[in-house]
């Protein structure tokens, strides 16, 4: 299983509908299957509400890292199939320009200090 074709930010992660067979699922849209995949969307939620703003450091420690995750998809023959994804959590980085210090804690976020 391929984990690095397929991956979210942990927004897209937590917005993935969860069916309970995968008769009710759209074609070529992942989802997540009622039970142990769903409860990957509830230990993701545990640890953001547990940690908040330092789950990305908990996570990376320092460089680049990804959360693992199972879903699956369904082909338009009725077919499904589980896929493996990650979820990423980008680092933050420090930077000084001049006399403010940037801190870009995502992908659209900075805070700059004076």
């Amino acid at each position: 299983m391929n984990f690095n074709k397929h991956t979210f930010t942990k927004e897209q992660f937590l917005a993935l509908p969860v069916f309970e067979t995968v008769h009710e699922a759209p074609v070529n849209t992942p989802f997540l299957l009622k039970g142990n995949q769903s409860q990957q969307q509830e230990h993701l939620m545990d640890l953001i509400e547990k940690h908040g703003e330092k789950l990305p450091d908990l996570v990376t420690q320092g460089k680049e890292k990804d959360l693992t995750v199972m879903f699956w998809s369904k082909y338009m023959d009725g077919n499904v199939r589980d896929c493996g994804g990650k979820i990423h959590f980008p680092r933050a980085e420090i930077k000084q320009t001049g006399d403010k210090l940037v801190i870009t804690t995502g992908e659209d976020s900075k805070i700059t200090v004076s």
